[in-house]
């Protein structure tokens, strides 16, 4: 019987004409998307829908809605091409009166003796329900953002609210990076990750700056992480966002880390990600915070190699540079942490010891320090090195590595090493 009304009501479906329309782009982002969700519901409802981007407009296809709103169908007879078409009253910051982002250039736009502009709209739009809204604890500020959709989507499975209450008046970055990573994870669940294209927002500030975006999520690294490091990532930012407190007193190292890790996720540039990996030590020493890929030496590299170009070279080294990384680990701790008693003591020796590491200014200098630092645990601890530890890499090859790279590839294998450090935690092997 089931089964039967399954079949009935795919076939009706199938039934409804699939009719297509274009809707053209005005330039204002969050402005255009309303616009698209408003003529999503009022001519196709829930339904499966077909969104191609032509760059200058949108083309949509799909089953027309039983109940398709006559006005709309009036105004698309004769011409596909809407011009315009509004969607409902949540304006683009563009849109707003006063003084918006220097780089904008909306003057046509702004609005004539202090008042907002009147646009037509459609009250109800599906830009009720997936408006992605941060409302804080200051109710003068509000941050909405919608997420932009290419090929077929499925409207019935990504209408899902998602109200956060976050910290206000923070860097539109620090939302986008967070929101953006929540998204992903909240679609892929309902299988529509694949089909999230971009990401736009405006904000809604009393009497300030004001401000509205795009970001095109393919020249990011949000749908590039594996599913557990987004998840792990998207939670870590959570921690950081609930410490700042732009009224009061924040976390400093909470903020540097939601600059950083913001920046790299957004842009993937290695000089963000060395920047990320200093607040990260900071984080670990200071707080005893693990970095977001946990004690997985693989997600480690992961993250590495989504901002350092592929080296085959490299590559062929990386066991027994984990293997070296976990020996100076092991050497960290016989040398400078286990006889000191208070923990804020045996974890600032762990970063006075990376940081002398990291000073290195050549392959040479590193591997002295590092041979030096080994010796002297060596004669602490005479299991050291060994593969019953898993710590016996080749000399010869990690010799070799060391001495076959530039000034460009030390500084990537000297950062990956940060990592491993990172990553090992002796204390947790039992290393008394």
């Amino acid at each position: 019987m089931l089964e039967g009304l399954r079949k009935g009501l795919k076939v009706a479906r199938e039934a409804r004409p699939r009719k297509s329309f274009v809707l053209s782009k005005t330039g204002l982002p969050f402005h255009d998307a309303q616009r698209l969700y408003g003529l999503v519901e009022a001519l196709f409802g829930l339904s499966r829908v077909d969104i191609e981007d032509l760059g200058s407009a949108w083309r949509l296809t799909g089953p027309l809605r039983r109940n398709c709103q006559e006005e709309v169908l009036e105004l698309l007879e004769g011409d596909p091409l809407l011009e315009e078409f509004k969607g409902i009253d949540l304006r683009d910051a563009a849109l707003k009166q006063g003084i918006r982002d220097q780089i904008s250039s909306y003057t046509a736009l702004a609005s004539q003796g202090g008042s907002q502009p009147k646009l037509p709209k459609f009250d109800k739009t599906l830009v009720n329900l997936s408006a992605k809204r941060i409302t804080p604890a200051d109710r003068n500020f509000t941050f909405y953002l919608l997420p932009v959709f290419r090929g077929p989507v499925n409207f019935s499975r990504v209408l899902k609210p998602l109200d956060e209450r976050l910290p206000g008046n923070l860097d539109p970055l620090w939302y986008l990076a967070y929101l953006g990573l929540s998204l992903r994870l909240n679609f892929f669940s309902e299988g529509e990750d694949q089909h999230l294209e971009a990401l736009v927002y405006t904000t809604n500030i009393r009497q300030q700056l004001n401000r509205s975006g795009y970001l095109y999520l393919p020249h990011t690294l949000i749908l590039k992480l594996s599913l557990p490091l987004a998840r792990n990532l998207r939670n870590a930012l959570r921690g950081a966002l609930a410490k700042v407190n732009p009224q009061g007193r924040s976390d400093p190292r909470a903020e540097s880390f939601l600059r950083e890790v913001s920046l790299w996720l957004l842009t993937g540039e290695w000089s963000f990600f060395k920047g990320l990996i200093g607040t990260l030590e900071g984080l670990y020493a200071f707080q005893r915070e693990r970095p977001f890929w946990g004690n997985s030496y693989q997600n480690a590299e992961e993250v590495f190699r989504m901002s350092a170009a592929p080296n085959e070279f490299l590559e062929s080294h990386l066991e027994d540079l984990r293997r070296f990384a976990r020996a100076l680990s092991s050497a960290i701790w016989h040398t400078a942490m286990k006889e000191k008693v208070r923990p804020e003591e045996k974890y600032k020796a762990w970063y006075d010891r990376v940081a002398t590491l990291r000073s290195a200014g050549s392959p040479r200098a590193f591997l002295s320090q590092a041979v030096s630092l080994l010796e002297k645990a060596k004669g602490l601890r005479g299991d050291l090195c060994t593969s019953a530890r898993e710590e016996d890499f080749d000399p010869e090859r990690i010799c070799r590595l060391f001495e076959n790279l530039d000034s460009r590839a030390f500084e990537k294998v000297l950062l990956l090493i940060r990592m491993y450090l990172l990553t090992h935690e002796p204390t947790k092997r039992g290393e008394v």
